[in-house]
């Protein structure tokens, strides 16, 4: 089981990876959150997709209220995570990004289910701070703090293994994977200027 309290369509990664799982004949599912924004990637068939709290869409999170009831979308998410685990109690558990990954130390599902592996998996670190809420560095802290409790540590690159163990400095079981280990099949309008593009992307005579 995959959770992640990011819509999911914002981590093609994590959906390649569930698939190649469910290729590999495990039975997978994903707990996520949805705001209503365009799917980068198709979720397969044979990965089913739990959308626990429907966040609202982007346009509405400019305002104040959704600053308010931050918490509020924290407290249900971890409940309904919970019910949800409770219901499926999988065999091992995929938690990516501290946001989870604290939603998942609060429930105290790995306390109470001792047979079940925990893996945390870090997309992204170390982390924009600046432009983060104080709710969010909370989760960071305390994913950062419980790494020794989780049964494997994923990480995308040795730089930030380094990086991870050096803020952390508690012994942890750690593994290195690639973020895309498989290509996505129709790739975003590139963002840089025609000719800088044109001449990255010229094949080398």
């Amino acid at each position: 089981c995959f959770i992640m309290r990011a819509p999911l369509w914002r981590y093609p990664p994590s959906v390649y990876q569930a698939s190649i799982l469910a290729e590999m004949g495990l039975s997978v599912s994903v707990i996520n959150t949805s705001d209503g924004g365009h799917h980068a990637v198709d979720i397969p068939t044979s990965v089913q997709n739990w959308v626990v709290v429907r966040q609202p869409n982007p346009w509405q999170r400019r305002s104040l209220f959704p600053r308010i009831l931050a918490p509020v979308r924290r407290a249900l998410f971890q409940a309904r995570m919970l019910r949800k685990l409770e219901a499926e109690r999988p065999r091992s558990v995929v938690v990516c990004e501290p946001p989870a990954i604290a939603a998942f130390l609060r429930s105290r599902w790995r306390e109470r289910n001792p047979g079940c592996h925990s893996i945390f998996h870090f997309h992204e670190h170390p982390e924009s701070l600046p432009n983060l809420g104080s709710g969010t560095r909370r989760d960071i802290v305390l994913a950062r703090s419980s790494l020794s409790k989780a049964d494997l540590v994923i990480v995308a690159d040795q730089g930030r293994l380094k990086c991870l163990a050096n803020e952390v400095r508690v012994p942890f079981t750690s593994r290195v994977v690639m973020n895309c280990p498989r290509r996505l099949e129709t790739l975003p309008p590139p963002t840089l200027p025609r000719q800088l593009t044109q001449r990255l992307t010229k094949s080398p005579s």
